[in-house]
């Protein structure tokens, strides 16, 4: 799905290095694969608000910010300040349009045979659709 929906970009490429590493996949392992391949790039991991409160129980996260510098995303639910944590070095803070867009409600949308038109791109949709993903079997 993601190939599909970045296909008509030529700025995107999908990668698929956790795949082909096997097993668990982490954050660390994969920037870590991503600059040894690519080592004059410039490496940005970008997150959700929603993420940001638990960034510090991810595997190496002092390591992850020494590989990259984390964007931090708005996400709705999650409003810039208050209990927010401080934000780490090599910290950019995003701010974004709030779309309460997440993946469990266009799979619930799917299922109950609702439109997910303007919540993923239209390549995504027909592949959703001639697969039949996320359907009662």
């Amino acid at each position: 799905m993601l190939r599909e929906a970045v296909k008509p970009n030529p700025f995107f490429e999908v990668l698929d290095i956790e795949i082909e590493r096997g097993g668990v996949s982490y954050t660390v392992d994969t920037l870590r694969a991503l600059g040894q391949s690519n080592p004059r790039d410039a490496l940005y991991l970008l997150i959700g608000a929603d993420n940001l409160r638990e960034f510090g129980t991810w595997r190496e996260p002092s390591e992850i910010l020494k590989l990259g510098t984390l964007v931090v995303m708005d996400r709705p639910g999650f409003p810039p300040g208050g209990e927010e944590p401080a934000l780490p070095a090599r910290t950019i803070r995003c701010r974004v349009p709030a779309i309460d867009i997440s993946g469990t409600e266009i799979r619930r949308r799917v299922k109950e045979g609702l439109p997910i038109s303007f919540l993923v791109p239209p390549p995504v949709a027909r592949f959703i659709g001639r697969h039949r993903l996320y359907r009662n079997p």
